[in-house]
């Protein structure tokens, strides 16, 4: 059929021979929950092959590793995904990301008059206004990992609000469904204030944060929001503080203001997006700490023992590493004009470690075996092996990152992902302490509506322990849970800088100087 994109049996990474077709020049969103395999198609199957067909289309002399899993794809031209002046395809990774919801407004017509001119646009996205806007969606699931990659469903938007097996369409039909069960806070006296927040764009102002609640910051793009909290507050509360007050990169900045409130506070957890480690061979598995305890129980085996193997054995940073690639798994090889392409070692064949440490095993799974398990897989591999590395996977599974890899390098892990596991491994560590302040960064971002009330309820739990958290968002829904709004604006740039409104979300949604009251739910 001319007018689709066929695709059969598509089989990479955790889906399990989908089938679907995708209709040309009309808006397709593959939506669904974190992991579920949105990517995997959109990504790793339809832009791959668009790649692919375009370095045969183009005669390019370069051998490719490999082509994507499936059967067949049909009517998908060689200029998909492909930086040409003439483009007929279009496909997004997540586009509304980051954006006030009058910013998603502008995008969305900016995509749809691309749609009406003749292209072809497909985007892996969460957005409500960017789905109900969709002219077809493809949602997967169920779940994330090995309990995903299946289609749930595909048609269109008003269909799809009907589909009861979908994790994202009872969002959709029933607003009601984001509310996270909490306790009604009532606003306290106790909180912080900062008076004269004069940097980059504020406008000298002062502002009244509550404590022992969750405390929104909203805004458009450029409003102010990171120069209050993250350029404002966290160096004056690092100041104040000191070792109580945990955050990377703010040493020795002075911020003028005053702040008032910080002595209600035991402790600081600042909580940002920037990647979890900077070693090539970081993982989620060193950052979080349970690698050295994957390693024990390695070094542990009757095998490991015989050979008299210590934990290093078991580290691609120590002895046990290739010695080749230095534990990447993988060699850099220059293809000219600056560029390189990542070839597996033939020294380890890409598993980053000697040959004798695949022959230990733990109940028949080597160390790489482990490092390649998703945290789902690797929280029911471990169970009753060890509680401390169930403890870890479980609080992982509850921020939403059960679909990534113990081993996955950093560099591959987003800003969204790299904060989820970061608030895991501090909230591992126990919540039994009070009066600690959580500050987070649009902690949602990337996030379905499923996963993001999972990890909403988790934020509520810490205040409800008689603790306080302040996030940054845009979310809508993630904003309508919090207990108190601050909203600056009212434009970016020289337009924001000031409070235009604070308050509850009910006062806020009653509040004619509110831009995203409007939009609370």
């Amino acid at each position: 059929m001319n007018d689709k994109i066929m695709i059969e049996n598509a089989r990479i990474h955790n889906l399990k021979n989908v089938n679907v077709a995708i209709p040309k020049e009309r808006l397709t969103v593959i939506t669904g929950v974190s992991g579920s395999g949105k990517s995997s198609l959109a990504f790793d199957t339809l832009y791959e092959e668009g790649k692919r067909r375009y370095l045969l289309f183009s005669d390019t002399q370069f051998e490719m590793d490999s082509v994507p899993s499936f059967d067949s794809v049909t009517g998908l031209s060689p200029t998909v995904a492909v930086e040409q002046r003439i483009i007929r395809i279009f496909v997004f990774d997540e586009p509304t990301i980051g954006l006030h919801e009058l910013e998603k407004e502008k995008l969305i017509s900016i995509i749809k008059n691309l749609v009406d001119r003749g292209n072809t646009v497909i985007a892996v996205e969460h957005d409500e206004n960017f789905m109900r806007n969709a002219d077809y969606i493809v949602d997967m699931g169920p779940e994330a990992g090995i309990r995903g990659g299946e289609k749930i469903f595909e048609g269109e938007f008003q269909e799809f609000l009907k589909c009861s097996a979908s994790r994202t369409a009872p969002f959709l039909a029933d607003k009601g469904m984001f509310k996270v069960k909490r306790q009604k806070r009532p606003v306290t006296e106790k909180e912080l204030v900062i008076e004269g927040a004069d940097i980059h764009n504020l406008k000298d102002i002062t502002v009244h944060i509550p404590l022992g609640v969750m405390a929104g910051v909203a805004g458009v793009s450029g409003s102010g929001k990171s120069s209050l909290i993250s350029d404002t507050l966290v160096p004056k509360l690092k100041e104040v503080l000191k070792n109580r007050c945990v955050v990377d990169d703010v040493e020795g900045i002075y911020v003028d203001v005053w702040l008032s409130g910080a002595e209600n506070i035991k402790k600081c957890i600042v909580i940002d997006q920037k990647p979890i480690g900077r070693s090539k061979t970081s993982c989620p598995a060193t950052y979080t700490g349970i690698y050295d305890r994957v390693r024990e129980l390695f070094a542990a085996t009757e095998t490991a023992r015989d050979y008299g193997y210590s934990i290093g054995m078991f580290s691609v940073n120590s002895e046990g590493g290739c010695k080749v690639c230095h534990g990447q798994g993988q060699i850099s090889w220059h293809i000219g004009l600056g560029n390189y392409i990542e070839v597996p070692c033939e020294a380890c064949g890409g598993m980053g470690f000697l040959p004798e440490v695949m022959e230990v095993e733990l109940d028949g799974k080597t160390i790489r075996d482990v490092l390649d398990m998703t945290v789902d897989e690797a929280a029911a591999f471990f169970e009753g092996k060890d509680a401390i590395i169930c403890n870890v996977l479980g609080v992982l599974q509850r921020v939403g990152m059960g679909y990534i890899t113990l081993g996955q390098k950093t560099p591959t892990i987003s800003g969204g992902e790299s904060q989820r596991i970061k608030l895991a491994k501090e909230l591992s560590k126990g919540r039994d302490a009070r009066d600690i302040l959580y500050i987070l960064d649009e902690p949602t971002t990337g996030l379905s509506f499923y996963d993001s009330r999972k990890l909403m309820g988790l934020l509520h739990e810490l205040v409800d322990a008689g603790n306080s958290v302040i996030i940054t968002e845009h979310d809508p829904y993630v904003l309508s849970n919090c207990d108190y709004l601050i909203e600056l604006g009212r434009g970016g740039g020289s337009d924001g800088g000031r409070v235009i409104a604070s308050g509850t979300p009910s006062e806020l949604k009653n509040n004619k100087n509110s831009i995203i009251g409007g939009y609370l739910y």
